[in-house]
């Protein structure tokens, strides 16, 4: 990646640790899905009345809303860890490239004389 300077620069630390904070966000959001949907299933359970019906129609909304919801969270991580893998192999290519105009030239360097 070029910096502002017009540096080239690639940082696969820099890049694993803003994935790993990106995985921890999702597993944090994931928690507190998984303990709404408890409570939302604790309540249901033990509702007794009138607003019996219209709550348990609300809470299977909130729970295909759930699954929506942490769908989203899979395609997010896995755009995170393609993106990631995509970054670290242009550089690994780049590299790869720059070996082979080096070593393969069959003459005196990168001219060929």
């Amino acid at each position: 990646m070029t910096t502002g300077t017009g540096d080239v620069n690639v940082d696969d630390v820099a890049a694993a640790a803003a994935a790993n904070e990106m995985y921890e966000a999702i597993g944090a959001i994931r928690k507190t899905i998984n303990a709404i949907n408890g409570e939302v299933q604790d309540v249901k359970a033990k509702w007794k009345g009138d607003a019996q019906g219209a709550f348990e129609t609300a809470a299977v909304d909130w729970e295909e809303e759930a699954t929506q919801l942490n769908g989203i969270l899979d395609q997010m991580q896995q755009q995170v860890e393609s993106g990631n893998n995509a970054y670290l192999a242009m550089d690994q290519g780049a590299r790869d490239d720059f070996a082979r105009l080096q070593g393969g030239s069959g003459g005196g360097g990168l001219t060929s004389l």
